[in-house]
C-alpha cells in the first residue's frame, strides 16, 4: 500500500488520525504511528525515552482499542483503518 500526502492539503500529523480513528490516548497514538514505521519496542523506547515496559502497557491498550492480539494483527488493523479513513474523505 502507498499513502501519498499533499504537504498544501493541512493533513492532521498521522498520530492524531490514529488516535481519533480508535479512541487512543495521544501516548497510544505515537505508539501506533511507530509501529507502522515497523520500529521495534526497543527502538520507539530509546527514541521516546521512555522503558519497554510502558510501551508494553501502552501495546496492550491498543491491541484492546483494536480488537486485536498479535502485533501483525494490529498492523494490518491500522493500515487498514488509515485506507478506510482515505476513502471516506474523498
Amino acid at each position: 500500500m502507498v499513502f501519498l500526502h499533499d504537504p498544501e492539503t493541512g493533513a492532521a500529523p498521522l498520530p492524531g488520525v490514529l488516535a481519533s480513528l480508535y479512541r487512543l490516548t495521544p501516548a497510544e497514538g505515537r505508539l501506533a504511528a511507530d509501529l507502522l514505521e515497523h520500529l521495534s519496542l526497543e527502538e520507539i523506547a530509546e527514541r521516546r525515552q521512555v522503558t519497554r515496559e510502558t510501551l508494553r502497557t501502552q501495546l496492550k491498550e491498543l491491541f484492546r482499542k483494536s480488537g486485536t492480539n498479535r502485533q501483525s494483527e494490529l498492523v494490518g488493523r491500522l493500515t487498514a483503518g488509515l485506507a478506510g479513513s482515505l476513502r471516506r474523505r474523498r
